[in-house]
């Protein structure tokens, strides 16, 4: 699902495959929270430097805006741009124009490379490598990484470990 929202910027939002089954417990691994968050900051800056623009500077707000909509994604069991009441981005947006990328996840997916290789369940570094990489991936979702007039950064995730979904979300805001 893309939409687009804001007062000047598209945002975009990508979603996971369903989880496979690994046989790891993956309850017994916890999730640094503060330190995904960080990594999904310092990733989305790498590809900034990639492409020759300035770093985003890291925003309390926009970060507290981003856990707090993260967490209700993950407590009313919804995915999107658009809350079930009607509440859109820019009620998280502090600034006049600004950008949204949405990312869900199952830490307990597996990856499977070229080699045969299987990793489950994911990392901090590679469930943070997943989230930017599809991001990069999606035009919306990269022409907000990528936006010049962006400044500020915030990145909130959640985690919903109920069940055997153990599933992560992520909200990353712009603002210029």
């Amino acid at each position: 699902m893309i939409a687009g929202v804001g007062l000047t910027a598209t945002a975009g939002c990508m979603g996971a495959a369903e989880p496979t089954e690994t046989g790891t417990d993956v309850e017994s691994i916890p999730t640094d929270i503060g330190k995904l968050e960080q990594l999904i900051f310092e990733q989305t800056n790498t590809r900034r430097e990639e492409h020759d623009l300035t770093t985003t500077e890291k925003s309390a707000v926009l970060g507290e805006n981003a856990s707090a909509y993260s967490k209700r994604m993950v407590e009313e069991d919804f995915f999107a741009h658009t809350s079930p009441d009607g509440e859109g981005i820019n009620s998280r947006l502090p600034c006049e124009s600004g950008g949204e990328n949405l990312n869900e996840g199952y830490r307990n997916q597996t990856i499977e490379y070229a080699n045969g290789d299987m990793i489950a369940p994911l990392t901090e570094a590679q469930m943070a490598r997943y989230t930017v990489k599809s991001w990069m991936l999606s035009e919306d979702h990269r022409s907000n990484i990528l936006d010049a007039e962006w400044s500020q950064q915030g990145v909130g995730v959640a985690v919903d470990g109920s069940g055997d979904r153990f599933r992560f979300v992520v909200t990353q805001l712009f603002c210029g």
